[in-house]
């Protein structure tokens, strides 16, 4: 019917003005901001928060990126260490712009390249309408205890794909990217490759 909320935030100190427009969002949009995932997460994990360290976070003014990996090493090395650390990707939209998501993830320390493990569907998915802390909560610690088992099978992939022969790893990957752009929107590519740092 025409109509829409805006999306607003005061001026952070040193800035002026008294305010700034974030975004016109739609009428049933009710933000879950990211303070209150994290708080949401904390309650959800309770103690085993501090397993976790968050080596990469990125925040724009439309989307907000936080990594968090565990502090013991997996080898998955054959004859020479190749440490890697378990983790999550959690993907959030302030500004509505995108729904809260928790995705696997698995970073490589040798060369500090993150691998989004997308194996199976999200570890978790919320769109951002009116939700009872409750709801989250229950969500979040069903989404949880799946992380162990999907981080076994993301071990054993690994394991397994170092006996796999790639005869021309040129081609196949241009193969696979082109294939990727003409199914995606934009032609971005989310074909599971690390994202070099």
């Amino acid at each position: 019917a025409g109509e829409m909320q805006i999306r607003s935030r005061r001026h952070a100190p040193g800035e002026s003005g008294g305010g700034l427009l974030r975004a016109f969002v739609s009428p049933g949009y009710q933000p879950i901001d990211d303070t209150r995932a994290f708080d949401r997460l904390a309650k959800v994990l309770g103690p085993r928060v501090s397993e976790f360290r968050f080596p990469r976070v990125q925040t724009t003014d439309r989307m907000s990126y936080y990594v968090a990996v565990t502090t013991d090493d997996v080898d998955l090395g054959n004859g020479r260490p190749d440490l890697h650390r378990h983790g999550f990707h959690l993907v959030n939209s302030e500004v509505g712009a995108a729904a809260l998501r928790i995705f696997e993830y698995v970073l490589r320390l040798v060369c500090t390249n993150g691998l989004v493990m997308r194996v199976a569907q999200k570890l978790f998915y919320r769109v951002h309408r009116k939700t009872e802390d409750e709801s989250l909560d229950r969500d979040l610690a069903y989404a949880f205890s799946l992380l162990p088992e999907r981080w076994e099978r993301s071990t054993a992939l690994l394991r397994a794909a170092r006996h796999e022969s790639v005869p021309e790893p040129e081609r196949v990957l241009r193969e696979v990217i082109d294939t990727d752009a003409s199914v995606r929107p934009h032609g971005r590519q989310q074909i599971g490759l690390p994202q070099v740092t």
